[in-house]
């Protein structure tokens, strides 16, 4: 809406993002989108214990490695 505005005033152009339809259907969207975040729970150390069992153990290869780091920082992230 925002670049619609601004090429049209740019251009001297009257800007269709003043209608009254539009004011209302961008005001409707952002209501759609307002949505409380929901936090995932925290890993459980029994969780990733059990993880890094399944991955080797303390014999943990290269490979499996960086994927137990990769899903920490993934949890971490977007927790």
């Amino acid at each position: 809406m925002y670049g619609t505005r601004w090429a049209h005033l740019a251009a001297g152009e009257p800007s269709p993002t003043e209608h009254d339809i539009v004011k209302s259907t961008v005001e409707g969207c952002e209501r759609l989108l307002a949505k409380p975040i929901k936090l995932k729970d925290p890993l459980s150390v029994d969780v990733f214990t059990r993880l890094v069992e399944a991955l080797g153990g303390s014999e943990v290869g290269i490979d499996n490695l960086r994927l137990l780091v990769l899903y920490l920082v993934g949890q971490h992230t977007f927790a």
